[in-house]
């Protein structure tokens, strides 16, 4: 073994003996515990837990990543049961249905457990990238090596990372805009530890050459378990990393060009006294580009779950989301990046050796539209332990959750189950049926006038409850449809309209539609006067 692998495995060594615990002004809130009867009504709606990992197998560190359409894409590490022997595994449920769990690849070095850490990033299209690290013994050091997965395969795991140095801990993320893959990682080609990054073209599909992060590049800093880059609707990148002076202090920066390594921000110290040595932070961020991170810390002699964020870029009071007179760690961040709306989970210590999965949301509250933390509530309550959660969140509030369950009866061995919480999505506005015209004429003396009369049916395939109003629109037979103007408004139990006192040198047009309480309209086909 090179004395430079030789201080590597050392060094992670020193890492993995760090125990994993977690100040901030409380919250209000109270806690909420689920099972039998008492069980909230939030968390009811959570999907049955379904295990994606492969069976007798014992699974762990599960990370998540969604595509546009919200499918997910998981990774995470499988041990064999050979020594230290693991696997790096990717699973998805693209297509509908989760397929069969697939190995990215064995590790190469499993003589230490500071190996691997296998992270996901999906691009919006349905593609996604696995990395971890890994060693390589014909260069002697550790290397970051990625996979492609695109088309129902897995593609070969390869060195991405091309440096001369020793590296490890990837954090991965994938630009919205253009599909560009970044990659940052630790690396000690110049010193323990700088941050490297490279990307892959999203257009070009060509990696650049792995450069240095511009900032405090006399600081040793770490992405320790972090994974993710957090990139917003706009194309931003956001980062979080931890420094050690003493005890972990969590830095954020962001890069609206980030394949610009100028355009990176000084960093800011999201949370400078932590009093651990890991702290595990991860970032999420919202479209106007605000920033919410995450990361646990001790807080009157208890670990914590801990939240800190930016309104309208200006950074808030840290919060204190556990509220525990447990242990809580390894929490993760989702945002709804609409309506702002914010989901934190984390793993708590329950009784003796047990842990649970609690969740707590910052919703938005109906009638008022003023924003409420609900306080934390219990997801899994099992016998087994659960821990390691990852969260993701679409657009409308939709959650995806995966986490490592103890399998009763095992002997101890994990796996990795998914679960979400998706609004079914709000059926299409169907037009009224059977649209009809008929005429009658008036004859008045000299003076002929006529009525149109509209008639139409209602459309069952339509929700009664959401439904407002019917809407007759009327124009000149021979005139574009843009000419169309409305004539009535018609309540919901009326089905036919008598447009009266019209001149009969003229012919008309009608159009009935059906529009419901958001405002959404659908409209028949025009009928014309004979």
């Amino acid at each position: 073994m090179s004395k430079k692998l030789a201080i590597l495995i050392a060094a992670l060594a020193v890492l993995a003996a760090i125990g994993l615990t977690a100040v901030g002004p409380q919250n209000p809130g109270t806690r909420a515990r689920l099972g039998g009867a008492a069980a909230s009504p939030a968390a009811v709606e959570w999907s049955a837990p379904v295990t994606i990992s492969r069976p007798n197998q014992h699974s762990t560190a599960p990370v998540l990543s969604l595509d546009a359409k919200g499918q997910a894409y998981v990774s995470w590490t499988e041990w064999t049961g050979a020594a230290w022997a693991r696997n790096m595994m990717f699973g998805t449920n693209a297509g509908g249905a989760w397929k069969p769990a697939l190995v990215v690849a064995p590790l190469d070095y499993d003589s230490i457990d500071d190996v691997g850490f296998p992270t996901v990033a999906a691009t919006p299209s349905g593609a996604a990238w696995v990395a971890y690290h890994d060693a390589d013994f014909a260069l002697n050091h550790m290397i970051i090596k990625g996979a492609r997965y695109a088309d129902g395969a897995m593609g070969p795991a390869v060195n991405i990372s091309q440096t001369p140095g020793a590296t490890s801990y990837v954090v991965l993320g994938v630009s919205p805009l253009d599909e560009t893959l970044h990659a940052t990682w630790m690396d000690n080609t110049a010193r323990e530890w700088d941050l490297v990054t490279r990307f892959r073209d999203g257009i070009t599909g060509q990696w650049v050459e792995p450069d240095f992060l511009p900032f405090q590049r006399n600081i040793s800093k770490a992405t320790y378990q972090i994974q993710h880059f957090a990139f917003d609707p706009r194309g931003t990148a956001h980062l979080v990393y931890q420094t050690r002076f003493d005890k972990a202090q969590v830095w954020y920066t962001q890069n609206r060009t980030p394949k610009n390594l100028a355009t990176w921000t000084e960093p800011f110290n999201v949370a400078p006294n932590t009093l651990l040595s890991d702290v595990l932070p991860r970032v999420q961020a919202d479209a106007d580009g605000d920033a919410y991170v995450v990361w646990h810390e001790i807080v009157n002699g208890n670990e914590e779950a801990l939240l800190r964020r930016t309104v309208s870029g200006a950074w808030q009071a840290t919060e204190n989301i556990s509220q525990s007179a447990a242990a809580s760690q390894n929490p993760s961040v989702a945002v709804d990046p609409a309506s702002k709306e914010i989901f934190v989970v984390w793993q708590e210590q329950a009784a003796g050796s047990n842990w649970d999965i609690f969740l707590n949301s910052y919703l938005k509250q109906a009638g008022t539209g003023a924003f409420a933390w609900t306080g934390p509530v219990n997801l899994t309550k099992t016998a087994g332990r659960s821990l390691e959660p990852y969260i993701a969140a679409t657009a409308g509030g939709n959650l995806y959750l995966v986490y490592q369950e103890e399998v009763p009866g095992s002997g101890g061995k994990a796996a990795i189950l998914f679960t979400s919480k998706v609004t079914p999505p709000k059926p299409k506005l169907q037009a009224p049926l059977s649209p009809a015209l008929k005429t009658q004429i008036n004859r008045v003396l000299f003076a002929a006038r006529k009525a149109n009369v509209v008639t139409f049916a209602a459309n069952e395939a339509n929700d009664a409850a959401t439904l407002q109003e019917y809407r007759v629109y009327r124009r000149l037979a021979q005139d574009p449809d843009e000419t169309f103007s409305l004539v009535a408004t018609l309540g919901l139990g009326t089905f036919g309209y008598k447009d009266a006192n019209l001149s009969t040198k003229f012919k008309y047009a009608y159009q009935v539609g059906i529009v419901n309480k958001d405002g959404e309209e659908k409209r028949t086909d025009v009928v014309l006067e004979k």
